[in-house]
């Protein structure tokens, strides 16, 4: 049988980049040791690997985490991100969110409380339908501030970002779906940020029914 006939399994593990009460590096080693994981899929280019493991000119609670338990047992660490573009785009973005920043008061509140929720349940809400929801309602809102703007530079920003992120999440899988076929390992781990948990699930079900590789995905149910 060979790599591109066998099953796959792996669990989808949404996460922050920065520590925010129990959303921490700690919590998220004691979930991998659980999960214990032969590869660990990181939402991360691979361009990136040198600054967060070897120089540590830049760190997130992944990398840390990640650095922990590669240490303890032997894992495959696999870069899949693809976000070059997204460097040129954030000058154009970041005005989007000071925009909405300012003229949302449901946004920043609704904002504020899935961070506190973060903060005091961890990563159970993180991978929760309730997270889900409020993430969902944050991108309504946010749109539709922006498109009630009439701002044409906001409006067509808008539209690239969402592009861009769709581009993402999809770039992301279809590097995880061509490792698959090319290698055998027992199961593996995708850690990727919270906000792209609901769109990353329905871009798993849509590869997943066309794709030449089989995995078996796991997540926490809505």
């Amino acid at each position: 049988m060979g790599p591109s006939s066998r099953v796959r399994q792996i669990n989808l593990l949404c996460t922050v980049h920065r520590p925010n009460g129990l959303c921490n590096t700690k919590e998220l080693l004691g979930m991998l040791r659980r999960l214990d994981p032969d590869v660990i899929f990181e939402e991360m280019r691979p361009s990136d690997t040198n600054e967060y493991y070897k120089t540590g000119t830049k760190w997130s609670v992944e990398s840390q985490a990640i650095g922990v338990f590669s240490k303890e047992r032997s894992v495959v660490q696999v870069p899949v991100d693809n976000f070059d573009g997204a460097v040129a785009l954030f000058a154009e973005v970041n005005p989007l969110f000071d925009f909405v920043d300012g003229n949302s008061y449901e946004y920043v509140a609704l904002h504020e409380e899935r961070g506190r929720r973060a903060y005091s349940e961890g990563y159970g809400f993180l991978n929760s339908g309730e997270c889900d929801a409020m993430t969902r309602r944050l991108r309504e809102i946010f749109e539709r501030t922006i498109v009630d703007s009439r701002q044409e530079s906001l409006i067509r920003a808008l539209g690239k970002w969402n592009v861009m992120n769709m581009a993402r999440e999809d770039a992301m899988l279809t590097n995880i779906y061509t490792f698959c076929k090319n290698h055998k390992f027992k199961n593996g781990t995708f850690l990727v940020g919270a906000a792209h948990r609901e769109t990353i699930i329905g871009a798993i079900k849509r590869q997943n029914a066309a794709a030449s590789v089989s995995i078996d995905w796991s997540w926490a149910e809505s």
